[in-house]
């Protein structure tokens, strides 16, 4: 149970920082690039779905949670480049899912 509840807290603080920064980001492209057309443009939405999944998923299923926050992970690079929120939340859910396979690896 505890687990699950530091992974949903780690999962929810990802989900706040990935909409507000993605939030921001629309908002500031809403000048000269308003008419170009970024095909990822709302892939920033699918990064909570994945942190809280992942998050929830730490109880039942470690490889699958660490999966999802690792796809994660990979969603936040795509989407934001390498900003500081796009770091703090690769370094979050890769971290997050480095350390739930951790006692596998060892």
């Amino acid at each position: 149970m505890r687990r699950r509840r530091v992974g949903l807290a780690v999962g929810i603080f990802a989900a706040v920082v990935a909409i507000g920064y993605g939030l921001y980001l629309l908002g500031a492209r809403q000048g000269a690039e308003a008419a170009e057309t970024d095909p990822f443009r709302f892939g920033f939405l699918l990064i909570p779905v994945l942190a809280v999944a992942g998050g929830w998923m730490v109880e039942w299923n470690e490889a699958l949670a660490a999966l999802l926050l690792a796809a994660g992970a990979v969603v936040a690079l795509m989407a934001f480049g390498l900003s500081l929120p796009a770091l703090i939340l690769i370094v979050l859910l890769g971290g997050a899912a480095l350390l739930i396979m951790l006692p596998d690896l060892l």
